[in-house]
């Protein structure tokens, strides 16, 4: 029972990520492309998906732990913010710019990743975690409020002329598109049978240890998918 909801769970970001690729990111081969937050379960499964793709990846991680399991989740490139300024190193290694920049935090890094494309690149806006606490679980509707102003706002007449997309993606508000679920269901069974993709680090925790998940979660300090099992599991 375990296995199977360890599977289901790596199954969602798995899922999350083949459907933000097929929807949204018609790339050519030997693109180069930037992850956020490499480490993590959708990370790990946008590496995977990359490196089958052909494509050059840069994943970026929060701390030297995270290295390790970037590379084994196939990131051409590492780029560790904790130690290293992000963007110089993406002008060292695409001089002419990203192709795609996969981000889920939100207004911290959008604005500049916009910057960083090249023509005909892609933004993809998939979350926006920079605007919810590392602390304590609480939303402060103050900060809130400011990140959402703080919240970069993208001139369609600027992007035409520099030939760059901004696409966005949530999962949560495309659970009534059958076919799309279906498609990439069928994809992933047929890459775990082919021995394309595999599993990120899990980590479990008993449901009565919740909260310390989501501080776990919120620290920023953790690899893979995280998944709370209850009596029943």
């Amino acid at each position: 029972m375990r296995n199977r909801i360890k599977r289901h769970s790596i199954l969602q970001a798995l899922i999350f990520a083949i459907l933000a690729f097929s929807a949204s990111v018609p790339l050519f081969p030997e693109s180069t492309i930037l992850v956020h937050s490499a480490a993590g379960g959708v990370g790990c499964a946008l590496l995977q998906l990359s490196k089958n793709a052909g494509w050059q990846t840069i994943g970026v991680v929060g701390n030297s732990d995270k290295i390790k399991i970037a590379e084994d989740m196939g990131a051409t490139h590492i780029i560790d913010k904790s130690r290293q300024d992000l963007w110089a190193e993406v002008e060292k290694i695409v001089p002419d710019g990203l192709d795609a920049v996969l981000d889920g935090n939100g207004y911290i890094t959008l604005r500049d990743g916009l910057k960083h494309l090249r023509s005909n690149g892609k933004l993809i806006a998939y979350g926006f975690h920079s605007m919810f606490p590392r602390k304590y679980g609480i939303p402060n509707p103050l900060k809130l409020a400011i990140d959402y102003f703080r919240t970069p706002r993208f001139n369609p007449l600027g992007m035409h002329d520099k030939n760059y997309s901004l696409v966005t993606f949530n999962l949560s508000f495309l659970f009534h598109r059958i076919d799309l679920l279906k498609s990439a269901t069928e994809d992933l069974v047929n890459w775990f049978s082919d021995g394309k993709i595999m599993l990120p680090p899990i980590k479990t925790y008993p449901f009565t240890e919740s909260a310390q998940a989501h501080r776990d979660l919120q620290s920023g300090k953790t690899v893979g998918k995280l998944v709370l099992l209850t009596e029943e599991n």
